[in-house]
Formats: C-alpha cells, sequence, structure tokens
C-alpha cells in the first residue's frame, strides 16, 4: 500500500497522448514504450492523427506493484486497452484484475499477450522490436477503421532491407578491458587447469592459453584444480 500511495502522489506513470474521445488506450511499460513510439514514427503517425482517431497512449513507469486507478481513470471511455510489455503479462494481469468487479460499461476490453479470440498476439519470449509492434498497431487501428495510408506504408516497412542499405560492421573478438585484473588473474599456473565463473571472466574460456575448460554456476567461482584430475574429483 505504501509503495502504491508513493506512486499516486509522484506521479511516476504518466501521460504521453491524450484524446478527448479515446477509443483506443496503449499502455507501455519499460522498452516496449520506446518500440511502440518508433512504430508510430514508422507508420508516419504523429501525436495530432493518433488524437484524431482517438488514440491514447500512457507509460508506465511502476510495474509492479501496478498503480491502476490512475490508469483507468485516465482510460475512461476507451472501448481498447492495449498492452505492450516485453515477457510475461505482469501489467495486464494487474489491470484486468482491477477492471473485473467493475460494470461492464466500464470494462473495456483488454488486448495484450493474445487477441480477443485468444490467439497470440504479442510473445513472451524474445524482446520486441519497432516492426512486430507497427503490425500490431496497424492490426488495432484497422479495426477502427483507419487501413488505406498505413496499409502503404506498412508495406513499405515490411519490404526487405536492398543489398546497397547493408553495411559490413567490424567485428571484434570479446576481450577484457584494459586494466581489467581478470586479464591476469584468470592465467593458469603450469599443472593446473581451471573453470571460468559468471562474469566477464568467462572470456577466458575462449582463450586456449589460460587453459580454463568450463565454467561454473554463479557463486561457484574460486576453485582450482591442481594436476590434470577430472572436475569429477574433490578440488584442492
Amino acid at each position: 500500500p505504501a509503495a502504491l500511495a508513493w506512486a499516486k502522489a509522484n506521479k511516476i506513470d504518466r501521460p504521453i497522448v491524450t484524446t478527448k474521445q479515446q477509443r483506443l488506450c496503449i499502455v507501455t511499460v519499460g522498452k516496449a514504450h520506446q518500440d511502440l513510439m518508433q512504430a508510430v514514427h514508422d507508420l508516419g503517425l504523429r501525436e495530432t492523427d493518433l488524437q484524431a482517431i482517438g488514440v491514447s497512449i500512457y507509460k508506465v513507469a511502476m510495474s509492479w506493484p501496478l498503480e491502476t486507478s490512475g490508469l483507468l481513470d485516465f482510460a475512461a471511455g476507451a472501448d481498447e486497452l492495449l498492452v505492450i510489455e516485453e515477457k510475461q503479462p505482469i501489467v495486464e494481469s494487474q489491470i484486468k484484475n482491477a477492471l473485473y468487479h467493475r460494470p461492464a460499461d466500464q470494462r473495456p476490453r483488454v488486448l495484450g499477450k493474445t487477441d480477443v479470440e485468444g490467439q497470440t498476439l504479442l510473445p513472451v519470449t524474445l524482446e520486441f522490436t519497432p516492426l512486430m509492434v507497427a503490425r500490431i498497431l496497424r492490426a488495432r487501428l484497422a479495426e477502427m477503421g483507419e487501413t488505406i495510408v498505413l496499409n502503404d506504408r506498412m508495406a513499405g516497412l515490411e519490404a526487405p532491407a536492398g543489398e546497397s542499405n547493408v553495411v559490413a560492421l567490424p567485428t571484434r573478438k570479446p576481450f577484457f578491458c584494459s586494466g581489467c585484473p581478470h586479464s591476469t588473474s584468470t592465467k593458469t599456473p603450469e599443472g593446473s587447469i581451471s573453470g571460468g565463473g559468471i562474469g566477464c571472466h568467462v572470456m577466458a574460456l575462449s582463450r586456449p592459453e589460460l587453459k580454463t575448460a568450463t565454467f561454473s554456476q554463479m557463486g561457484g567461482e574460486g576453485m582450482q584444480w591442481v594436476g590434470a584430475a577430472p572436475f569429477s574429483e574433490t578440488p584442492h
């Protein structure tokens, strides 16, 4: 309760685009907000365009616990809430829970990981891209009757990049930063073998001269096996 009161008092969740007669309220979380804003830009939409068709955007700063009262007040009157968040539906689930006991005329559709038919809309694995979000946004706007111009712009986004646009990126083998103590502490004495740990020193595996054959779980670092004994034997 204290966290919720703090979030509400400090208004850390905030409107990005407001409209008088909203039909679609988009709720974004974390990096997904940047993906949405890039998708809006790529589709050639301006804030005034969104306002004209009744689309608002609300950015969540604290995903759990979610301060739902401000969000639902902002989204009042919307036909649909579209939640764009990566990984599990943390915010989406809290919104649905907050709406559960409200009257039907105050309970908009909530979409996010699935659409109105229960089909996958946004994945729970990997990260989002602006193109992925643009596809979803175009589909939702199509339901609102906004299709002709967006279809043309979407076709341009979907078109594969020409070979002339492909630039070969320089490659650099991972290595310890200048002055990093791991560049010397990972040297294995003659007659010994070492295992790396979770961290940048795991790069020792890519340098055969460091004789680092494998790595341990987080917290298991710091042991060294003397001689050529197999790893299964007791270290000392």
